[in-house]
């Protein structure tokens, strides 16, 4: 053999690839397990969209089942208030066919007299209360002025009559109660001092 074919079988002993090492074929791995793992299909990507709509749905429900419950609760405070005035209308229907009966309107102004004690005591069973008005001193947000009277009587501003009560619920006003209020007294003094005019 030749020196130049020595040579030529050196190098390719020299070029030709060897066993891998054992530290670099564990890197290998770890590198492709860090690999991100291929996209799933469409049906199985995040249903985030369903669950917004989901929810949409169920708080849409939520709205109307305490719509439901609200108008159950005012149907029953409604009942209950209609139950307590039922035996006053009773009452007010008996005094009325005894007094057209007999002619007796004393007995008529008895049975109404009671009608109306049960209708109060029915407010107040459903805590409605009538508003204090008569000779207090005039409040806007429970009283509304009618007209205004100048007097001595009274001071300004104090309630002198009452032309319709006034009733509330705890602390709602169902009806402001109608008054007349004390205004400033007349001038008596230059009412005294006046005299009539010459007519001659």
């Amino acid at each position: 053999m030749t020196k130049e074919n020595k040579k030529q079988n050196v190098d390719a002993t020299e070029s030709a690839p060897g066993p891998i090492p054992i530290e670099q074929e564990e890197a290998s791995e770890a590198i492709a397990a860090e690999q991100p793992e291929p996209e799933a299909p469409a049906e199985k990507k995040d249903d985030t969209g369903e669950k917004y709509l989901r929810a949409i749905a169920d708080l849409e429900n939520y709205r109307k089942r305490a719509a439901r419950e609200q108008q159950r609760a005012s149907q029953f405070s409604v009942a209950a208030l209609a139950r307590g005035l039922l035996p006053a209308l009773d009452n007010f229907e008996r005094a009325l066919s005894s007094a057209e009966s007999a002619h007796d309107f004393e007995a008529l102004a008895a049975g109404v007299k009671m009608v109306e004690q049960q209708i109060y005591q029915t407010l107040r069973d459903n805590r409605i209360e009538e508003v204090n008005a008569l000779h207090q001193p005039f409040d806007p947000s429970v009283h509304e002025v009618v007209v205004q009277e100048p007097t001595n009587e009274y001071e300004e501003g104090i309630i002198t009559k009452v032309f319709e009560r006034g009733f509330k619920i705890d602390d709602i006003v169902i009806r402001a109660a109608k008054v007349a209020v004390a205004g400033p007294a007349p001038d008596a003094e230059q009412s005294e001092t006046e005299e009539p005019e010459d007519e001659s």
